[in-house]
């Protein structure tokens, strides 16, 4: 019996984020082959949802505004569909960044779903496996916790989240009760400020969703959120060598190790979520230099509010990594004479509507 609680949960958590994820990872470039987007969309998804669930829960609570889950999963998949009916863009053989003309498997012919498929399940099965397996050898469905206390204040805050919104947490601050109410207490001190929502109220449209509590789901969907990291590497390495190399299963495989087991049983929520963006953020943003066209631009954006929502402890890295790569390509293009007036206008300008969309879509946060 907690064995089917804990799969179902995370199925349904998995299965609700990549199809709201469907749409913009179907807005990516030609180089991003079926398997990489079907990779990607898990993450895409969490920051698609977590932006509009957190705008709505500053207004009312996410028992009043769950039902816009699976109407924008419905919409998600129907523009995605709509993008690609009749088209084979999907099919279309990976492109590695140091080889433009690689094949998707080696010997030049074209890899099967089915070993895509069993991929993607082994990395599911390394990262998910064990943990799934220790809660059931547990009998217990969680919350985490070990010896950091962050489970029982994202459990607090996502409960609390349910039953009342993110301007009534903050207006309750001080008032009577609010030192003895652990729940409130939490729950208030984080839409104050004290500490990043991440995907608090996608947790909490979700269990309202489903009838459930944090206490029912904090555990199998910290798996799920590895699983998005996980699933998000492997598409990296099949972006940058564009072959069906068993290297990014390898890759992705290693967020079941040692390191993300740690932050999952310290109840790093936010941590584990801010790292699971790092590489898309990285790979987009290769993307958007080598291409910066208006659909690659807003893709950037969205995981950049997802960071902000997530982990903004990471940002300044981020930043000076993304200053370093576009001086590197500045400094290439000056060297080919390409560094004119008009691109760098037509940079500043990208990098501007950039920044206003990234703060457009995380107003409660920023």
């Amino acid at each position: 019996m907690i064995a089917f609680e804990m799969v179902s949960r995370e199925l349904t958590m998995l299965a609700l984020v990549a199809a709201i994820g469907t749409w913009p990872v179907a807005l990516l470039g030609e180089r991003f082959d079926r398997v990489s987007r079907i990779a990607l969309a898990p993450i895409f998804g969490i920051c698609v949802a977590t932006s509009l669930t957190t705008t709505l829960l500053w207004f009312t609570p996410a028992s009043n505004t769950s039902w816009t889950l699976p109407l924008l999963a419905v919409s998600s998949l129907v523009g995605a569909y709509r993008r690609f009916a009749g088209s084979h863009r999907l099919a279309r053989r990976p492109t590695g960044i140091g080889d433009p003309e690689s094949e998707a498997s080696p010997g030049g012919r074209p890899a099967s779903v089915f070993v895509f498929a069993m991929q993607l399940f082994v990395v599911v099965l390394a990262v998910a496996g064990p943990i799934t397996y220790t809660f059931v050898a547990r009998n217990s469905v969680g919350p985490v916790g070990y010896r950091v206390g962050d489970a029982q204040g994202y459990v607090a805050s996502i409960d609390a989240a349910q039953r009342q919104s993110l301007r009534t947490e903050v207006r309750l601050i001080g008032t009577r009760g609010y030192g003895t109410n652990l729940e409130q207490q939490y729950a208030s001190d984080y839409a104050a400020g004290y500490q990043e929502l991440d995907a608090t109220p996608l947790a909490a449209n979700v269990d309202a969703l489903m009838g459930l509590w944090a206490t029912d789901t904090q555990g199998p969907f910290l798996v799920v959120y590895l699983l998005a990291g996980a699933t998000a590497l492997f598409a990296a390495i099949r972006y940058a060598t564009g072959r069906m190399y068993w290297s990014a299963v390898i890759g992705a495989a290693l967020y079941g190790g040692a390191f993300f087991l740690q932050l999952f049983y310290d109840g790093s929520e936010g941590a584990l979520l801010g790292l699971a963006l790092i590489i898309p953020l990285a790979v987009l943003g290769f993307e958007t230099i080598r291409e910066p066209r208006r659909r690659n631009l807003g893709l950037l954006a969205l995981l950049g509010s997802g960071m902000i929502a997530f982990y903004p402890l990471f940002l300044p890295a981020v930043g000076l990594v993304a200053i370093g790569a576009t001086s590197m390509f500045a400094i290439r293009a000056l060297t080919e004479h390409r560094l004119t007036r008009n691109a760098i206008v037509r940079f500043a300008l990208s990098s501007g509507a950039v920044l206003l969309l990234v703060i457009a879509l995380n107003l409660v946060d920023t």
